[in-house]
């Protein structure tokens, strides 16, 4: 059983230290959001995919192994939970998955915490970009403008005028 519980400790180790590198990734996609850096957005993007990838192998073994231990130490919960296994667990075999299990639900937590905050920022930004092609849009409403000849007449209005 001590086996398994250090195995389960290294795996929750390796979730948090995968979750910590996402935690990175998206403090990138703020800043790539916040200066509008779309290459570096992607560079991030992507990052943030392959990550995900890591965390979803790491579902499989981790899983095996909780559900070994629930048969070993007659945990009737299903599925079983870290925290029902916590229960069961002899208290000296507690104390570093339980170290674990806290240091990655405290890094989790920031990570949803960044990711909303990113969500606002991305959506924030779309509605800026959305605002400003609105106002594109319109400006090419007619406008009143004086002639060279010093009398007003209609001529299209420009946002930017490149002959001024």
């Amino acid at each position: 059983m001590k086996t398994a519980v250090a195995a389960l400790t290294a795996i929750l180790t390796t979730d948090v230290a995968l979750h910590e590198r996402m935690l990175a990734a998206a403090d990138a996609k703020r800043a790539a959001i916040m200066t509008g850096d779309l290459p570096a957005m992607e560079a991030s993007l992507n990052a943030e995919y392959d990550l995900i990838e890591k965390i979803r192998a790491q579902a499989p073994p981790r899983e095996a192994l909780v559900a070994d231990l629930a048969a070993k130490l007659a945990v009737a919960e299903q599925p079983p939970t870290l925290r029902a296994l916590m229960a069961k667990l002899p208290p000296e075999l507690r104390g570093e998955i339980d170290a674990a299990r806290e240091k990655l639900k405290t890094v989790l937590e920031k990570l949803r915490l960044r990711l909303r905050a990113n969500t606002e920022l991305l959506k924030a930004s779309m509605d800026h970009a959305q605002a400003f092609m609105e106002m594109l849009r319109h400006s090419g409403d007619e406008a009143q403008t004086y002639n060279r000849y010093g009398k007003m007449e209609r001529a299209p209005a420009r946002l930017i005028n490149r002959r001024a």
